[in-house]
């Protein structure tokens, strides 16, 4: 019985901090691109270059909301995943194969999602350079 409890309490440390390096993994990473910008936009005013509109844009696009609800979807995915396997944990449980189908569905259109905002954003992109930034 007592191993059951161990199994489960360990389960549940591996989760947490799974989530806790996901959250540092993603701040740092939206800290370290924030800093990388600044410091190109830095060396640019520092060398004397006129920076038009078109440069601006490729340091900082603009930000989109099309990639946070792919993000949600594949956390969304993740915890109901956790969900379908904690019962297995319980003595006599067992794992819940829909819901292990409905995570492995949410990770898949959140993976799509992503993708395909990303190639949206970076057609955009790639139509505003051709375009000469009058859009």
């Amino acid at each position: 019985m007592s191993g059951t409890g161990t199994g489960a309490g360990l389960a549940a440390l591996g989760f947490w901090l799974f989530i806790a390096t996901l959250i540092v993994v993603l701040v740092w990473a939206t800290t370290r691109r924030r800093q990388m910008q600044q410091e190109l936009l830095q060396r640019l005013l520092e060398s004397g270059q006129k920076i038009d509109p078109q440069i601006l844009d490729r340091i900082f696009p603009p930000r989109g909301s099309g990639g946070v609800g792919a993000w949600v979807l594949i956390v969304l995915a993740f915890f109901i995943a956790m969900i379908a396997i904690s019962g297995s944990f319980a003595p006599g449980g067992h794992v819940s194969y829909a819901l292990l189908a409905l995570a492995l569905f949410a990770f898949l259109f959140g993976v799509y999602a992503w993708m395909r905002t990303d190639r949206d954003a970076r057609r955009a992109s790639s139509r505003r350079d051709t375009d000469g930034g009058s859009s």
